[in-house]
């Protein structure tokens, strides 16, 4: 009995992250699979093109949110352009200008 505790502890210590890491892992292969039900690919693809792709995308998203709030507490400035995207910079460089 003593060594099936002694298993559990020695296979859960110092892991928890990885298993945390793989479900992540599992949720981003699922969700790229979801919206490109036909994809396929290597071990090397699915790092590059999918999970690359899908944390791309998020971190798109968190940035907009990010500079949104940094928008509104005045620490940034969104400078808009005719032909390309906006360009962001801190407040305090017009005030060095």
């Amino acid at each position: 009995m003593w060594h099936v505790v002694c298993l559990k502890l020695a296979v859960n210590t110092g892991h928890e992250s990885d298993t945390a890491d793989s479900g992540a892992i599992v949720d981003e292969i699922l969700a790229y699979l979801k919206a490109h039900p036909q994809a396929a690919d290597t071990r090397e693809g699915i790092v590059q093109w999918w999970l690359i792709h899908s944390r791309y995308l998020r971190g798109l998203a968190q940035v907009d949110s990010a500079l949104q709030l940094l928008i509104q507490r005045g620490q940034v400035i969104e400078r808009t352009r005719a032909d390309a995207p906006p360009l962001y910079f801190a407040a305090d460089q017009i005030r060095d200008r």
